[in-house]
């Protein structure tokens, strides 16, 4: 019962931020600018501010979190605003975990598409704990869904946890690191998306030539 009431208290706040065009509607427009001041705004608990608007992606997933990343290395810079990112990432999923794990299979599993569920299940089968770092490590199928579908098996909370934030760690780390070197590097932050998109590139050409080997 207490869950349920903090989760509505959380999505009445969301829509009166949006409404109110704060935080909420920030980051639906893709602000990052706006994000930061906002944050910025709240002086000495501006890292609490940013901490908690983590937590609520993982729980909701209702922006991409690339932006809120991008905004804490902007104002607190890429090793602290990748810490403060983890921190949020972990206690997000520890929720999202035990939200699946009390209220079941009838209330969450058919929210979730059907093509996630069948790849979660392949990969938990195979790998067990280890999945979860295999997906959520590849930013192709990183996604706040798994914690909701690991709290459906019969996977340990805490390997899960273990398994998300090692999995996590470097791609937040890259992603808070961009946000400090946008304004003073501009040639790092360019050369950084030229290797990521080159990396989702061979990503696809390996995966469709796997594809093709195994027909």
């Amino acid at each position: 019962m207490f869950l349920l009431l903090s989760l509505g208290i959380l999505i009445f706040w969301m829509i009166k931020s949006y409404i109110s065009h704060n935080f909420i509607y920030d980051l639906f427009q893709n602000n990052t600018l706006e994000i930061t001041e906002d944050i910025q705004n709240y002086g000495n608990i501006s890292y609490l501010v940013f901490v908690f608007l983590i937590f609520l992606e993982c729980i909701f997933a209702p922006f991409p979190p690339l932006i809120l990343y991008i905004a804490g290395g902007t104002l607190f810079g890429g090793l602290f605003g990748g810490f403060l990112a983890l921190i949020g990432n972990f206690l997000g999923a520890a929720v999202a975990f035990k939200i699946s794990y009390y209220y079941g299979k009838e209330k969450i599993l058919p929210r979730i598409p059907k093509k996630i569920r069948e790849k979660f299940d392949k990969y938990s089968k195979k790998y067990g704990p280890a999945s979860v770092f295999f997906l959520r490590i590849n930013p192709l199928t990183s996604s706040d869904i798994f914690s909701y579908l690991a709290g459906l098996t019969n996977m340990s909370f805490w390997k899960f946890l273990a398994g998300t934030t090692l999995g996590l760690l470097p791609i937040v780390f890259l992603q808070t690191y961009l946000g400090e070197t946008i304004q003073q590097h501009p040639l790092v932050t360019k050369i950084s998306i030229i290797v990521g998109a080159l990396y989702v590139l061979v990503f696809f050409v390996i995966y469709f030539w796997i594809r093709k080997k195994r027909k």
